[in-house]
């Protein structure tokens, strides 16, 4: 078949009289079909926006915002945020529940879990939720409204238009001024939260740090753990301690509780008031035969830059395997940055 070059679309649609008249000049420029496209004087086409009704939303009588939530070609939905809620459209018709279990007095609810109980349904709000009747629990449960989907969300209607986000995956950060860091999460068409950001390490400090060969607190040391694969380094125990130095000899052994997921840990010493690095362990410990401490390498320390009010970032962005945050009320021309690889940790130390 041969190939047809058409670099201009001036002439619009032509009338089916005209398809065999390749000699006028108009079928050289002409459409048998423009649908969804604006024909422009200069030849070309641009697409025609426009929208569907799909349906109302929860309060018509208020504001509400529509945001796009891509994870890929074939899970894309349209996020309506409402006053203090949030619905899900996705293929043109609201998300809805169905087949939901009983809630059980005995069981225990993770936030986000669905149930249903006296033929309404609900959504829970909280974490370790049991023993909760829903209809008398409003702060625990959250009731949806028929079958659709339905989540609760801290903005309230004046919030809305000055929501920022960014997404990455199956995750979007919502900032704004007057709320803590919040990741809307994504784990099915129905399976929805929206927890605040703890920024921490991903990996925990080992517990049950302790030491033998001595007493008392003439040295010290805490320990990390080391994340197997990413090598996250975890926020360092509390300090254990015993009485004098350590010389060939007379070491001292310090012990720990295993860390699940972790590859291996790392020990530093207490040195003039500073604890610097002394070694790395692959197990659950380490012996002390008098290492010195290097005090230009020391444990992470715990930094979150948004603790409270008016310590809030008003917008978030992705760059370069960092999420960083912008524009607090006490400092609205500062810039946050987390560490390479970890979104959500903003520890410190020297290094």
């Amino acid at each position: 078949m041969a190939t047809v070059a058409q670099r201009s679309f001036a002439g619009g649609e032509i009338a089916p009289n005209l398809y065999v008249r390749v000699d006028v000049v108009k079928y050289a420029t002409g459409l048998r079909t423009c649908r969804n496209f604006f024909v422009k004087k200069q030849g070309g086409a641009d697409s025609r926006p426009g929208t569907e009704f799909i349906c109302e939303v929860k309060d018509s009588t208020k504001r509400v915002r529509l945001v796009p939530f891509i994870f890929s070609d074939t899970q894309t939905y349209v996020l309506e945020f409402g006053d203090q809620c949030m619905r899900v459209i996705r293929n043109g018709v609201q998300v809805e529940v169905s087949g939901l279990s009983a809630w059980l007095i005995g069981t225990t609810y993770a936030e986000g879990d669905l149930v249903v109980d006296a033929g309404v349904n609900y959504y829970s709000k909280v974490s370790s939720n049991i023993g909760n009747t829903p209809a008398s629990s409003p702060t625990k449960w959250y009731a949806l409204t028929g079958d659709i989907f339905e989540m609760p969300t801290p903005y309230l209607e004046a919030d809305l238009q000055v929501l920022n986000y960014v997404q990455s995956a199956d995750v979007v950060v919502i900032t704004h001024q007057a709320y803590a860091v919040r990741e809307l999460k994504r784990t099915a068409h129905t399976g929805w939260t929206l927890p605040i950001v703890t920024f921490a390490p991903s990996i925990s400090a080992p517990t049950g740090l302790a030491v033998s060969g001595g007493s008392g607190t003439t040295d010290q040391w805490v320990v990390t753990s080391i994340k197997a694969e990413t090598y996250e380094e975890s926020l360092p125990t509390s300090a254990v301690g015993a009485s004098s130095l350590a010389t060939t000899g007379s070491p001292r052994t310090l012990t720990w509780t295993l860390v699940s997921g972790a590859q291996e840990y790392n020990i530093y010493k207490n040195s003039n008031g500073i604890y610097g690095f002394i070694g790395v362990a692959g197990g659950t410990s380490f012996v002390d035969d008098g290492i010195p401490a290097d005090t230009t390498d020391t444990p992470p320390q715990s930094r979150n830059p948004f603790p409270s009010a008016n310590n809030y970032p008003a917008t978030a962005g992705y760059y370069q395997q960092r999420l960083g945050f912008a524009n607090t009320l006490n400092e609205p021309e500062k810039v946050w940055f987390s560490k390479t690889g970890f979104f959500h940790n903003f520890s410190a130390s020297r290094r």
